[in-house]
């Protein structure tokens, strides 16, 4: 069949397939702890991460994360809905502010971590470590590429 060849062939196909076979394992290990989608999960990681080196915002995070700014501060609005994070405005900008997390936001962040590098260890079982690492450069570039032709 002529589908097979192309999936079987398309690098376009196998980052979707990937894409979507890792969210689904993510979800199903995360199914009842705590009921946020896995960019929700993604950014209270980010935070926990990136908030051990100063304050940050939204726009940090989506270039971090690699979302959109928006799509960010919509699911930022979320976790601070749920108690997951809290703001607090820059001394600096009163337009800005950064997000913190707050003791229950920290203990799932931990948790999201466990369970990134338990697929991760996944993942190099599967391939190998430097297979996946050289795997993650080229898709990081296609991404990078892909950006920078959405732009111009």
């Amino acid at each position: 069949m002529k589908l097979n060849h192309f999936r079987d062939r398309s690098l376009i196909m196998g980052a979707f397939l990937g894409a979507q076979a890792l969210q689904n394992w993510m979800k199903e290990k995360q199914r009842g702890s705590s009921g946020l989608s896995f960019l929700g999960n993604l950014i209270l990681a980010a935070i926990h991460f990136e908030g051990k080196s100063g304050r940050v915002g939204p726009s940090r995070l989506a270039s971090t994360i690699g979302f959109s700014r928006s799509r960010v501060s919509q699911e930022i609005s979320r976790l601070v809905a749920c108690g997951l994070v809290r703001r607090t405005l820059e001394s600096s900008d009163a337009r800005s502010f950064s997000v913190l997390l707050t003791p229950s936001g920290e203990r799932q962040a931990i948790e999201t971590i466990k369970i990134f590098s338990r697929l991760q260890n996944l993942v190099d079982r599967a391939i190998g470590e430097k297979q996946a690492e050289a795997a993650n450069i080229q898709l990081l570039e296609l991404v990078s590429a892909l950006n920078r032709k959405s732009l111009s």
